[in-house]
């Protein structure tokens, strides 16, 4: 889970950074990250997506529901905090699961 308070990461060493606290939550919250090969593709993606996209992970953690992710991200002064979230939505996991997620 998220370990470090937004205020304290916001001010880190002085310098002013955008990071944001993104909650993506299951429909109707059915517990889609039990297995752990969901876990790892999910976790990827995002991974990829911050590459691709230019924006950064500072934490990425699975609710202990298995129906929520949560991530603080650092997002540059081009991005705004909707066009993250359609970054991370759209980009494609389910060629890593076959088409199973």
């Amino acid at each position: 889970m998220v370990s470090e308070t937004l205020e304290n990461l916001k001010h880190e060493g002085g310098s002013r950074y955008n990071y944001q606290h993104i909650y993506f939550v299951s429909k109707k919250r059915k517990a889609v990250f039990r297995k752990q090969k969901t876990i790892d593709a999910c976790r990827e993606a995002f991974y990829e997506a911050a590459e691709r996209f230019g924006f950064s992970i500072r934490e990425l953690g699975f609710g202990e529901d298995f129906a929520h992710v949560h991530m603080i991200v650092d997002i540059p002064s081009k991005f705004s905090v909707s066009l993250l979230f359609r970054s991370l939505t759209l980009y494609n996991i389910g060629s890593r699961l076959g088409g199973m997620v």
